[in-house]
């Protein structure tokens, strides 16, 4: 599909001892081969709490020039 890079928006907990998140999901991407490129404070409010949220991206394309049009998916 000439998908050049693969990013995943998380939800993070504000301290270690959160009840309702850990930060499993931010160590399952990192093991994977994605890295920290953004973290939002206090940004996502649920279980009537505030959490951050954070961007993870991995790079898996070589990123030609010019670039090669993605080509959709057709399921």
């Amino acid at each position: 599909m000439n998908v050049q890079n693969m990013d995943a928006c998380i939800a993070a907990p504000r301290t270690a001892d959160d009840p309702f998140l850990t930060d499993a999901s931010i160590r399952f991407h990192d093991h994977l081969g994605y890295r920290m490129v953004g973290r939002f404070e206090q940004v996502g409010y649920k279980f009537n709490r505030w959490y951050d949220m954070v961007w993870m991206e991995h790079l898996i394309g070589d990123h030609a020039i010019p670039a090669v049009p993605v080509m959709p998916y057709g399921g």
